[in-house]
């Protein structure tokens, strides 16, 4: 089993043992957050064809865009941002 850098743009992990023909080497966080960008894109992924599409287009996206955190609504966003006068 070969041991290779992950094929993701802007990913540095070295560790990866997922190959994927036509794609490249796929790191387990790479992995992981394509998972979290199906979900957040809600792309229908019924087919293995479907998959390799979205992948493809996931790969070229720098990694730490789509990760488990918290999405910002504007509510949040002026909350964080707004100072306490007490």
């Amino acid at each position: 089993m070969s041991v290779l850098s992950c094929n993701r743009n802007e990913c540095g992990n070295v560790m990866c043992d997922t190959y994927i023909e036509g794609i490249g080497y796929v790191c387990r966080e790479c992995q992981e957050e394509f998972k979290l960008y199906l979900q957040k894109t809600n792309i229908n992924v019924e087919y293995e064809y479907d998959i390799v599409v979205a992948l493809n287009i996931f790969m070229s996206i720098p990694k730490g865009r789509y990760s488990d955190s918290e999405e910002m609504t504007v509510d949040k966003f002026f909350s964080k941002h707004t100072r306490n006068n007490d």
